[in-house]
This record gives C-alpha cells, structure tokens and sequence, in this order.
C-alpha cells in the first residue's frame, strides 16, 4: 500500500520555529522525535512505499529521511502551487493503479500509532473522526448507526464547549477520487475533504473515531503535544 504525507504548508503560525524547519521536523520529544518519525515509524507493514509532498525545506527532509528512514521507499515531490489538501493529492495521480487503494495523512497532526494502524487495517474508503474542543469554525459531523458519514454541519453551541465530531487529517482513497469534481475553496485551492464529502451519495464514505489527536497549527498546539508525550512517556512502536 502506498502511503502520502502532506507536509507543503508553510507553518506561519508556528514561526519563527519554521524559518529554518518545516512542521513535519519540528521536535515533538525531548530526543528530537519528529512527527515525520512518529508518521513513518506508526505506519503497518503494508505500507510499503511513502510519498511526501513537500515544498519548502526539501533538502532537510530528505537529510533527514537519509539519516533515519534509509530502508524505507520514500518519494519527495514537490508541490510548487499553493492548489490545496486535493491538489497535493493529485500529485500522486499517476503512481496509484486502477485497483488499489491508497492512505492520506497530514503531516502537521499528531494520531496515536494504534489509531494509524487501526484505520489502515479496518478502512477501505473513509476518513477520520475525533471528539474534540477546537476551532469552532471547523464543521460537525453526523454518522449513521453503521458508521458512514450522513454529513457536516456548524457546531452547536454545546459542542463548541464539550467538544464536536470533526475531520482529523487522515484518508483511504481509491483511484476513482482523481476523477471526481474538485471542489474548489473561496482562496481558490482545492479541498480533498470538500471533494469526497460532495460525492459521498455516490461514494459513501466510511468514518474512524480516533482515541487522540493534536493538531499542530501554532506553538501552543506544539506545547500541548509535548507536554502530552512526556506525561505519557512515548508510545511503544509496532510495525504489525
């Protein structure tokens, strides 16, 4: 299975740290742990081959994969124009056969490894949920009793206080999204998320409801997962 990291954003607000790092390289331990380590280390064995896709800071990705990852397949490609989450996807178009399936993460969140390895191993066509006090300006989700996506919504106001249902970053994927109707955002990029979500009808779509997840968008969301993984003391790998 074929795995991408979405890792082009250009972290404005977690600077001054990304001036000379991007996201994905920004510690995450006291051992100088990245999220790209927790990412590649977290996938299962089925993942056999990596796709990043990247824009600035290449060079020290790729050190840095040369360094820690050296048996692993892994393929930069660079993502010139800022065409959004889906236009990072299309990307990785002609490396995808006709019958297989494909994973999609964000390279600037945090998903437990168990949550990685659960939602590859148990989701054919899906995204990722998780239960979360956050932006209030992310939509809610509604899921039925067999757990696909019904559709989203705006959070209510008790929500916006306990916490809404909310897309988490991570995607399995099939060929057929290459050919559905992009979805094209008010800044005029285009959304993987908007764009499987309006097909959803014609292509239900499976929903994982993660146990954590930190996004990593400013310092204080960095602070936040630092202060998780020493509390927790790390996670213990597997690569079943």
């Amino acid at each position: 299975m074929k795995a991408v990291i979405l890792a082009a954003g250009e972290g404005k607000r977690l600077r001054p740290l990304t001036n000379k790092l991007p996201k994905i390289l920004l510690p995450i331990r006291e051992d100088g742990w990245t999220i790209l380590d927790h990412l590649i280390s977290s996938f299962p064995t089925i993942v056999n081959e990596i796709f990043i896709i990247v824009s600035s800071h290449q060079e020290k990705i790729r050190d840095r994969i040369t360094k820690k990852w050296p048996k692993r397949q892994i393929i930069l490609l660079e993502q010139t124009e800022k065409t959004g989450t889906m236009g990072a996807v299309l990307l990785v178009e002609n490396f995808i056969k006709s019958n297989e399936s494909f994973f999609v993460i964000h390279g600037d969140d945090y998903h437990l490894s168990e949550d990685i390895k659960n939602f590859i191993h148990k989701t054919t066509y899906g995204i990722s949920l998780a239960r979360k006090v956050y932006n209030p300006q992310y939509y809610s989700f509604d899921i039925d009793k067999n757990g696909y996506i019904l559709g989203t919504r705006e959070q209510t106001e008790l929500e916006k206080k306990n916490g809404a249902l909310i897309a988490s970053g991570m995607y399995m994927l099939t060929k057929e999204v290459f050919s559905f109707p992009r979805r094209i955002l008010f800044n005029k990029e285009i959304g993987l998320p908007q764009t499987i979500l309006n097909m959803k009808d014609v292509h239900p779509l499976q929903c994982y409801i993660e146990k954590e997840w930190y996004p990593v968008n400013t310092i204080d969301d960095l602070k936040k997962l630092q202060t998780f993984l020493k509390k927790k003391g790390g996670e213990e790998i597997s690569l079943s």
